[in-house]
């Protein structure tokens, strides 16, 4: 189930206004233990006020000269993984919400991270797979080609029974890492669930299969636990986006997107291939 900003929101807000002084801001952070000030004029966002702010300023300045006057905000209906994307991308600790123009709550990052952390895989640190379904859902929007790539490891039931589910365990954790070096700024990983990971691939489906080539060449080069041989099957899925159609359900199109992956990695273990593909352009609804 997605999350979005507007659930997670602080909506009781403390504001000021930016004539009022820096000295009655700190007195309400101080009061309210917040580290920060959405500064309202007119009921129109014009500037944050935070602590750092305000240890910068004479405490008899107004809080127009001491405040943030190019504010960076969030919508209500962005997705929490948005909203962590940004917050890093900026350095920041507070998104003000805007909603129809008007400030309706604000995020925290303290909260943020109470909040990703529930769809964090605990063994290998990697978002669980709602992660990548609401980054390819951006993808759709914005009509880029992406891929999915689904990977699964071979034989891992034997493997779990011939060295114990502690060294089963350490393996996917070693391939969690592997996975994680590979990929950059055009791929998102998670843990799909049990020897399976996912990868979504901001890029043509040519592109994507040179990479799966490459984790493949990785793995057999990897030095693996006990030197257990590990082998991997790869199933890719992938097609150009050219419209989106009204009330169209983007996240069943994902789904059924990585359905098709999915199946082509157990087709790929039948075949007795590394990499399987399907180029299924004609699996995500095309507009008219």
């Amino acid at each position: 189930m997605s999350r979005y900003v507007k659930e997670i929101m602080t909506i009781s807000l403390y504001t000021i206004g930016p004539y009022e002084s820096v000295k009655k801001a700190e007195a309400i952070m101080w009061e309210n233990n917040i580290g920060g000030l959405p500064v309202v004029l007119d009921d129109k966002l014009v500037g944050i006020i935070t602590s750092k702010d305000i240890r910068r300023a004479h405490p008899n300045r107004i809080v127009a000269d001491a405040m943030t006057k190019e504010v960076i905000t969030i919508t209500a209906n962005s997705t929490i993984w948005e909203a962590k994307e940004l917050m890093e991308k900026k350095n920041i600790e507070r998104l003000p919400v805007i909603h129809n123009d008007q400030l309706v709550g604000i995020i925290t990052k303290a909260k943020l991270i109470e909040e990703v952390s529930k769809h964090i895989d605990i063994m290998t640190s990697l978002p669980k797979s709602q992660f990548i379904i609401e980054k390819a859902v951006e993808l759709l929007r914005k009509e880029s080609d992406f891929t999915v790539i689904f990977i699964d490891v071979n034989n891992f039931g034997v493997i779990n029974k011939d060295n114990g589910h502690i060294i089963g365990d350490q393996i996917l954790l070693q391939l969690g890492m592997l996975l994680k070096d590979q990929i950059d700024e055009n791929c998102y990983l998670c843990r799909f669930g049990g020897d399976e990971f996912l990868i979504l691939y901001d890029g043509s489906l040519e592109r994507a299969i040179t990479f799966a080539n490459k984790i493949i060449n990785s793995t057999k080069e990897y030095k693996w636990l006990n030197d257990i041989k590990i082998d991997l099957t790869i199933g890719i899925a992938g097609g150009r986006r050219t419209g989106i159609r009204p009330g169209e359900d983007l996240r069943y199109n994902i789904l059924n997107l990585i359905n098709l992956a999915s199946l082509a990695s157990s087709q790929g273990k039948r075949e007795n291939v590394s990499i399987k593909v399907v180029d299924c352009v004609s699996c995500l609804t095309q507009s008219e």
